[in-house]
């Protein structure tokens, strides 16, 4: 590809990267199979490309760790995240039973360190909604506060750093339905407040209606082909003084409209530079081991650890 066409590629997303940079956060929506993934790891590598920018992705299912450009990544155990305390309040009068649930994250010297990276990838294999939320909400919590109290001491100009993150499996994070009360609440109160702080949010669900009105309120939105039932519940009247509005329901793949520039965007097919590689095993040439190479490794060392046991 000669270096004209990647350029137009970049000019292409970019009043969208600006956009979002400028005014907030996005949310894309649409049908499974309609190239969302596609679309975040366009943006996604657009937004690696601005300056002082950094970008923190979130998966549940690992595909980006495959498939994205090289980068370090961390993958986070379901024993990672565990309960702390559990109790029971009991009203004697009424038998009024309330649970109170807490949670703890380990290795926390791995995720300070792959914090401090510039461009991160976290691979979660947490098995439950709830501390899925609650990891990706301690992620935001540790660039809010940050950012919080470098605004407090020296103002918003002290800032010098947008923060992106990445989650495409939005309805984990901003559900209220599905998650705790007070992860959502926490959540909530960083996110009205999170654009003044440089840290933005790009999201993608295949209904809106799976988001909660609080959050979608503040988002762009983005929408590819979708269900004709969240259609007709909201997405037509969102659109109604749109020029694409009847064009919703039939957008290629790949296809988008940017609803406050009121444009259909074209996505091309993305093509990975390189390949993620865990952050522990970071090699020190400019080849990264792939899967089958970690895989090995990791039984290689097992292997050696059965043999000293069977010694002892």
């Amino acid at each position: 590809m000669t270096t004209t066409n990647k350029q137009q590629k970049h000019d292409k997303l970019k009043p969208i990267v600006d956009d979002i940079l400028k005014y907030g956060d996005l949310l894309l929506v649409a049908n499974k199979g309609v190239g969302k993934t596609n679309a975040l790891m366009q943006l996604a590598r657009a937004f690696r490309l601005q300056e002082n920018t950094r970008v923190v992705i979130v998966e549940t299912f690992p595909k980006w760790c495959n498939e994205f450009d090289e980068l370090p990544f961390v993958f986070v155990n379901d024993s990672d995240v565990v309960t702390t305390d559990t109790f029971l309040e009991l009203n004697e009068e009424d038998y009024f039973v309330r649970t109170s649930r807490d949670y703890v994250i380990r290795r926390g010297s791995e995720f300070t360190e792959a914090l401090s990276q510039t461009d991160i990838l976290f691979t979660l294999a947490l098995e439950d909604t709830d501390r899925i939320s609650f990891f990706i909400a301690s992620l935001v919590y540790s660039f809010y506060r940050k950012n919080y109290l470098t605004a407090y001491k020296y103002g918003l100009d002290a800032i010098d750093q947008h923060v992106v993150f990445i989650c495409e499996e939005s309805q984990n994070l901003f559900d209220a339905s599905i998650i705790s009360k007070r992860t959502f609440n926490k959540l909530r109160k960083m996110f009205s407040e999170t654009r003044n702080l440089k840290i933005h949010f790009v999201l993608a669900t295949q209904r809106l209606v799976d988001i909660n009105t609080k959050i979608r309120g503040r988002t762009r939105l983005m929408i590819g082909r979708v269900n004709v039932d969240d259609y007709d519940l909201k997405i037509r009247r969102i659109l109604r003084h749109k020029k694409h509005k009847s064009d919703i329901l039939s957008l290629p793949i790949d296809q988008f409209l940017y609803v406050p520039q009121d444009r259909i965007v074209p996505f091309d097919l993305f093509k990975q530079k390189g390949k993620p590689y865990l952050l522990s095993t970071k090699p020190e040439t400019e080849t990264k081991p792939s899967w089958f190479q970690r895989w090995i490794y990791n039984r290689e060392l097992i292997n050696n650890d059965r043999e000293k046991q069977k010694t002892v």
